[in-house]
């Protein structure tokens, strides 16, 4: 995430639940989920503008696995 200035990201990342092509050329796809859909499902999903959580504390990932 970052402001208008390219150079003002740090190291957050999105999960996407719908395509986003306003992101392309704008963003680094770095992967994508092959099993346990359903548990991205029930993430806790963020206002669309202003990130934030209605209902309480975000959801954490407290492990997660990058194949190759």
């Amino acid at each position: 995430a970052r402001s208008q200035s390219v150079d003002s990201a740090n190291s957050q990342f999105f999960i996407m639940f719908a395509p986003g092509p306003f992101l392309n050329g704008q963003y680094t796809v770095v992967g994508q989920v092959t099993d346990g859909f359903d548990v991205v499902q029930d993430i806790k999903r963020g206002h669309p503008r202003s990130g934030s959580i209605a209902d309480g504390a975000p959801d954490r990932m407290t492990q997660v696995t990058v194949s190759d």
